[in-house]
Parts: C-alpha cells; structure tokens; sequence
C-alpha cells in the first residue's frame, strides 16, 4: 500500500478508534485491552465500516509500515520521553535529554545523577507482544550497561506496560498517584495520536 492510502487510512480511523479504545479504559489499571477485544466490540456494535479502516490502521500502527507511520512512531516516542523528562523533574532530578555520553555517539533519552551515579532511561515503544518487549528491554540493557545504570521503558504499541518499567519508580522512590498518572498517559501516547496527553 503506498504512502496516501497509508495517510488516508490514518485519518479516517484515528477518532474512532481513539473513542473505541477509551470504551475499554477501565482495562487500563491492569492490562491494555487485546486487539481481539476492540474487534469484538466494534462487531457486537455493527460497526463494520470502522472495521474496515480498522484493520489496516492497526497493521500500519503496530508495525510502523510506512512513511508517515515512521514519523508518527518517532513523535509517540517522544511524547513518553517529554512525560517522564517532565515527571522526573517535578521529583527534583536534574536532568538532560537527549545528550550524548561524552565520548560516545550514543543519546540516552533521559540521563540523571543519582548517589553521584550516571542513571539513564531509554523509552522504547515497541510491538505488542510479550517476547518483542523482553527483546527491546534486553536491547537497551546491552547497549546502555557499560556506560552507566540503565533503566529501560518498554511500552507495547497497543498499550502493554512492560512490568520491569516499574522498577523505575522503586529505584526513585515515585509515589504511587504520580507514577500511575505517568502510567497511563504513557500507554495513551503510544496508540494515540501526538501531543494528546504532553501536557498536565
């Protein structure tokens, strides 16, 4: 499918598919609700045309398939890394983003001192199966361990919260309303279309 039909699909599906999804919102507490889900809901409503555009939007969202799928990939990543920048200042942490280790071409997307100690998080917003987060966690961790504490966030393309992110409010001592609110803002961002949830 070429870039317009890619474009035109985006389009036509990005509200409904925001308002259907939100219809499951109670899941998000627990676990983002299964793509089989949505898909039965829309069916027991007889929403066969958003079915229609449904299906090719998830398959060029999930899988990042093409131009504009690459730029809206890159800008739902960003909106995480905004959030946390944003949470972890509000929690007093000094922080860079974006900035090169010195010496180094790599960029973690958050860098921070803690007891004196480089802490990088690297956000990673990936396919929505359990194997394809462990991999993009393990990933980072080779790419980022030699070079300081790395602490991967791993959220799935549809929603799924990698459950070792949470060892990054253990490790900061976050408290529990903030980063439940960082949570689901977070999960949001990555099915949901840029700049939606950056600010509050």
């Amino acid at each position: 499918m070429n870039n317009s039909n890619c474009s035109h699909t985006g389009n036509r599906t990005r509200a409904s598919w925001s308002r259907l999804y939100l219809r499951h919102r109670g899941h998000l507490s627990r676990a983002a609700p299964s793509l089989r889900d949505v898909i039965s809901s829309a069916r027991l409503r007889g929403e066969q045309t958003f079915l229609m555009y449904f299906t090719d939007f998830v398959v060029f969202h999930v899988l990042n398939h093409c131009e504009e799928g690459l730029q809206l990939a890159t800008k739902r990543h960003n909106t995480i890394k905004d959030l946390l920048g944003s949470l972890l200042v509000k929690q007093g942490h000094d922080v860079t983003i974006n900035n090169a280790i010195p010496g180094q071409r790599i960029r973690p997307d958050v860098e921070f001192q803690l007891s004196g100690s480089r802490v990088m998080v690297d956000v990673v917003v990936c396919y929505d199966q359990p194997g394809s987060m462990e991999n993009a966690y393990q990933r980072k961790y080779d790419k980022y361990s030699s070079h300081g504490r790395i602490l991967p966030l791993v959220v799935g393309s549809l929603g799924s919260w990698y459950p070792r992110n949470d060892e990054i409010r253990s490790i900061l001592g976050i408290n529990g309303r903030s980063w439940g609110a960082f949570r689901f803002k977070a999960r949001l961002a990555a099915i949901q279309p840029p700049n939606r949830w950056s600010q509050g």
